[in-house]
């Protein structure tokens, strides 16, 4: 039996509550029963997900019944954890069963079912509606909304937004306008347009990248058995060594150049058009000008590895010296309306002293910017690891990294460690696994970094050939 104050391994963990309340009321105790718990976070959804199976040899599908209405309270724990911060404790703020995926007889009087939950935020959502004036920051409205509409009392990590905005809401889902909040906030202290809404087994997460890239590492991982052997002296296991190893990786790679050019993610163009002074303005963004003049802030800048490099490279793509994100082929029109100009004040909002004391719709200050931002997770430099688990790692973390080359010798600069997968990277989502059967926490994890450590080589000349020209027209006839 695990002992719930000490550690013995990597990968030990203990299910100190798993509790099915019925619709009617009934507590269930099914920690003996358990067979699988999985647990889902992810910085691009807002609520936590997951899925229970455990065995049923006394009919509970029939005497509580599973209707789909049941609550379920969990506790899981890693031995020697005793932060509360560092656990997994959903006892007062439950989950909701809202989904019985199978049912399934093993033997005549024994049977599993798999059950699907979700955070009970998600529930409150679909259950309401809201019609009426939000006024503040986007982080105000948001910090609102998640308290009141969505009866949330756990945590919230918000970063402050700058404006004061007022959003008429119109029958609207809570997290409906959570999201067009999070679409359109800038931060107050950089001025950066990349907030997520998530949720982790700590809490509710409303801020920028920026923020979660200035985070202190929350673990480090490797391949290379150098780095730490798996015992100590006297035949002791090396736990910290068992938590960083890697048991095995997968290198993503989501660059698809003709998407990015077509979705603005090098270069984008925008005109603004104000219906109320009946003036237009017109705005650029550029991926490798934003990035040489400081407009991007990469993970390795927030981490302390310097500057970084882009992602993409800025070697010529035609005869005029064009590099990549020289060509805005995404193209905006949007219509705002401002009161005064100097004061980006909103035209469509008075108080009622007469005043337009409203920050107007922005879409220069965000849309741009933020659809490259975006975009940069999905093309950034992707890795995929499975690892000994604990209940301390949590999406939106800071992982340092370090992979050796695949091939057994160095590379041509003398370099043993690859020089594209190391250094600081962001938990985009993870998978937590409690395995009964294994008595093993595992953890899948999706990480990726939005710049590289170097800069790649400039070539002087377009890659693209020159080729001779064909007048040849060739018109096939056919005869009816």
């Amino acid at each position: 039996m695990v002992d719930t104050n000490k550690i013995g391994a990597a990968g030990e963990f203990v299910i100190e509550t798993a509790v099915i309340v019925t619709a009617a009321g009934k507590d269930v105790d099914v920690v003996e029963e358990i067979i699988d718990i999985t647990i889902y976070e992810d910085t691009l959804n807002a609520v936590l997900s997951g899925s229970i199976i455990f065995r049923d040899n006394f009919n509970l599908l029939n005497v509580m019944p599973l209707v789909g209405q049941e609550l379920l309270k969990l506790k899981i724990k890693t031995p020697s954890f005793k932060d509360p911060e560092e656990q997994i404790d959903f006892t007062e703020q439950v989950f909701f069963l809202h989904n019985i995926e199978q049912s399934q007889q093993i033997q005549e009087t024994d049977q599993y079912h798999i059950v699907n939950f979700i955070s009970m935020e998600a529930m409150h959502n679909q259950r309401r509606n809201v019609s009426k004036t939000l006024r503040g920051t986007y982080s105000d409205i948001v910090e609102n909304i998640v308290r009141g509409d969505l009866k949330s009392t756990k945590k919230l990590f918000i970063e402050p937004s700058s404006g004061i905005k007022q959003i008429l809401a119109s029958d609207d889902h809570p997290m409906d306008i959570i999201e067009t909040a999070r679409r359109e906030a800038v931060s107050k202290e950089i001025g950066s347009p990349s907030y997520l809404f998530f949720e982790t087994m700590n809490g509710f997460h409303f801020r920028s990248l920026e923020s979660l890239y200035a985070l202190t590492p929350s673990g480090f991982y490797t391949t290379d058995h150098g780095k730490g052997l798996s015992t100590l002296p006297h035949g002791q296991p090396n736990i910290l060594a068992q938590f960083s190893k890697i048991k095995g990786y997968s290198l993503d790679s989501g660059v698809d150049t003709l998407w990015n050019s077509a979705s603005g993610v090098y270069g984008s163009r925008m005109i603004v058009h104000d219906i109320f002074n009946k003036t237009y303005t017109t705005h650029s963004y550029n991926y490798l000008d934003s990035f040489k003049d400081g407009g991007e802030h990469s993970i390795n800048e927030l981490q302390g590895y310097g500057a970084g490099a882009p992602l993409f490279n800025s070697s010529p793509v035609d005869d005029d010296e064009n590099r990549i994100s020289d060509f805005p082929s995404k193209q905006y029109l949007l219509p705002v309306s401002i009161k005064d100009p100097a004061k980006r004040n909103d035209a469509h909002h008075i108080s009622g002293k007469g005043t337009y004391p409203y920050t107007a719709y922005n879409p220069e200050s965000w849309l741009m910017r933020q659809t490259s931002k975006d975009q940069q997770l999905e093309s950034g430099v992707g890795l995929t690891m499975e690892v000994v688990g604990h209940t301390a790692l949590h999406a939106g973390d800071i992982v340092t990294v370090d992979l050796p080359y695949i091939s057994s010798g160095k590379s041509g600069d003398g370099e043993v460690k690859d020089k594209f997968f190391r250094g600081a990277f962001f938990v985009r989502h993870l998978q937590h696994r409690f395995s009964n059967v294994t008595r093993v926490h595992s953890i899948y994890m999706s990480c990726v970094k939005d710049c590289l450590d170097e800069h790649q080589p400039i070539g002087g000349k377009t890659p693209v050939p020159v080729t001779k020209r064909n007048d040849t027209v060739c018109i096939e006839e056919y005869g009816i």
